[in-house]
């Protein structure tokens, strides 16, 4: 919340949003992006506690499917978020 805040979005609950992960790791492997994006459900919970988003069910939250990458310096996740009218 305290993030969003910073940002600016402060305008209530979005109703409808899609998310967008990109993977980045340090080593090309196989990757099964199904549990990798299962990984990420503490964080769509976190959207829906921050008020960000009404419900991270599939009515209000669009997964787009996961992205790999390799960045042999840095392993993350970037998450790009739309709302969705």
């Amino acid at each position: 919340m305290e993030a969003a805040e910073r940002e600016g979005i402060s305008s209530g609950p979005w109703r409808r949003a899609t998310i967008k992960a990109k993977f980045y790791h340090k080593q090309k492997r196989r990757r099964d992006d199904i549990n990798h994006l299962a990984m990420l459900k503490p964080t769509y919970d976190g959207l829906v506690d921050a008020n960000l988003l009404v419900d991270d069910d599939s009515e209000h939250l669009t997964t787009l499917p996961a992205e790999f990458f390799i960045d042999k310096k840095t392993s993350r996740v970037e998450l790009t978020i739309e709302r969705q009218k």
